[in-house]
């Protein structure tokens, strides 16, 4: 009995000594098994911190179950200081509409430090999708917004038709009133923004803005009959009573798109648009139901033909004067993604920080709670590699510099 013990004992052994072997192995690097970054779940990617002391997540990777392409990103702060990334779940192929896209996000509680898992807003079926999302935050009533554009199989830019009927694109909104836990169902508004004789409309991808009266304002361009996609003219639609109607202002000139709007202390609104002349195109707006001002370009804001994003600082010492920031490719190809700094509503650009030298893209920006920047990028690496969504958290100091500091005078940076 007691040699039967012990040899029990031996084999109970075995399989242990068998691990510890097959572990040692797999530390070899010829052995070693590396997952792929864009492989592993975004939700399990934690910040990697660089040598400026820049916090980096793929918030959105290649790595979606049942999404091979993510794009288009959208940025915003809820009344309750929840962080919401917005963006384009594109199921099957990279193509924009008509195409299967779905609308996907995630939130963040502290400020982008970390972030939960992808919900989805909106799963299209079939071949139906929606697309270029933006988000907007009603400050008053704490209901944050989504508009998306909308098609079914076949329809887009191109072959869309005038009128309301299955054969155009639609705006829709989708709505939650509990910091983005939940969405509503989508609400049609294509009939409120949209002339009947337009042969498209588009609501263009980041984040509308809320006026000092309360107004909600978002971006937008459309195109009409007998003109080809090269021409479209951009335009806004509002709403003064939160949401429950929605109307829209005249057209802001054509071959502009994707606009994004801030709003001066002097009351105007001013949109900076993507041209066609690798400069920024910007207009003016005292009265959302007058004309806006001829277009104008910005030749210090080069860009490649992209949208961009550009905010109104509201913390420290940038409270109460026109402060901006603007981001985009900053080059004639869709690389070098680049802030920018402004002390006087974007007639002149005193600082900048280069964040990704490489290829780039579309892109949204928040103020964080203190006075940080966050940053939501299309980002990728060498040709043909497929872009992944980066959400970069900025120290307010990199581009804004001793300007940010009470008492001190501006500091520009060499640009």
């Amino acid at each position: 009995m007691k040699v039967a013990m012990k040899s029990i004992r031996s084999l109970s052994y075995y399989p242990l000594l068998i691990g510890l072997v097959w572990l040692f192995a797999c530390q070899s690097k010829d052995h070693m098994e590396v997952q792929p970054i864009n492989k592993i779940e975004a939700s399990r990617l934690g910040p990697f911190v660089d040598t400026a002391n820049i916090a980096r997540t793929v918030l959105f990777g290649n790595d979606i179950e049942g999404v091979n392409f993510v794009r288009i990103p959208g940025l915003a702060k809820t009344k309750k200081g929840t962080l919401i990334a917005v963006c384009d779940a594109r199921v099957e192929t990279n193509n924009d509409l008509p195409n299967n896209i779905d609308c996907i996000i995630r939130r963040s509680s502290d400020d982008g430090r970390t972030w939960g898992e992808v919900q989805t807003v909106l799963n299209m079926p079939g071949e139906e999708g929606v697309s270029d999302p933006s988000i907007l935050v009603d400050q008053v009533t704490g209901t944050i917004w989504i508009f998306l554009n909308y098609s079914k199989a076949g329809v887009g830019v191109g072959t869309s038709q005038p009128g309301y009927g299955d054969d155009t694109i639609h705006i829709l909104a989708v709505r939650s009133d509990d910091d983005g836990l939940t969405w509503s169902e989508p609400v049609d508004i294509t009939r409120s923004v949209k002339a009947e004789d337009w042969r498209y409309v588009i609501s263009s991808p980041g984040h509308g803005i809320q006026l000092k009266d309360g107004t909600l304002l978002q971006t937008g361009y459309y195109a009409v009959p007998n003109t080809i996609s090269r021409n479209p003219r951009a335009f806004a639609f509002y709403s003064k009573d939160h949401g429950r109607t929605w109307q829209r202002t005249k057209p802001v000139a054509q071959r502009v798109t994707e606009g994004m709007a801030v709003q001066l202390e002097d009351g105007r609104i001013l949109m900076n648009m993507r041209g066609q002349v690798n400069a920024r195109a910007l207009s003016y707006s005292s009265d959302l139901a007058g004309a806006w001002s001829a277009l104008e370009y910005d030749q210090t804001l080069v860009e490649p033909g992209c949208q961009a994003s550009i905010i109104k600082l509201q913390h420290g010492p940038a409270k109460g004067k026109d402060w901006l920031v603007f981001g985009n490719p900053a080059a004639t190809t869709r690389s070098n993604y680049t802030l920018r700094l402004s002390l006087d509503g974007g007639k002149s650009w005193v600082n900048s920080l280069p964040l990704w030298s490489q290829g780039a893209g579309y892109s949204d920006i928040v103020e964080l709670s203190n006075g940080d920047l966050g940053v939501l990028y299309e980002k990728w690496g060498g040709r043909g590699s497929k872009a992944v969504l980066e959400f970069a958290r900025v120290p307010k100091q990199l581009l804004i510099g001793k300007s940010f500091l009470p008492g001190s005078a501006a500091s520009p940076i060499n640009d």
